[in-house]
């Protein structure tokens, strides 16, 4: 895992509104955006992704922004480990704690007194 540092400079510029992604629109002013404030708040680390038991929302190269500080709700996305590994699942709470792979092909996960949740995905970053 990559620790997110806080304390590089990491502004760059962002419209003032939204772009559609149908009909075009006239452009907007620019403002600027804090990366750190965005994504890096809180205890977080940088993880990247391999497998495809996540796919159709987080796909194989994508990289997560996972805060270790934050408590997992239901239906939350966290990374997990049990044992010596670690899996990215979504969390579903006690009783019968179960972690969900949204690929439906890949069996729920229902671990045992060695599970550890490590954090909660805060953010992807889509890999192109």
């Amino acid at each position: 895992m990559l620790k997110i540092m806080a304390h590089s400079n990491a502004t760059v510029a962002i419209l003032r509104s939204s772009v559609p992604a149908g009909i075009p629109a006239p452009a907007a002013d620019l403002d600027y955006v804090d990366l750190n404030e965005l994504l890096a708040s809180g205890d977080c680390v940088l993880i990247r992704v391999t497998g495809d038991s996540m796919e159709n929302r987080i796909s194989s190269g994508d990289l997560l922004v996972v805060d270790q500080s934050q408590l997992p709700r239901p239906g939350s996305i966290v990374v997990a480990r049990i044992g010596d590994a670690f899996t990215i699942k979504v969390f579903r709470p006690p009783p019968g704690l179960r972690l969900v792979s949204i690929n439906r092909e890949f069996d729920d996960i229902c671990p045992d007194d060695s599970c550890e949740i490590v954090g909660v995905v805060r953010h992807i970053i889509k890999a192109l």
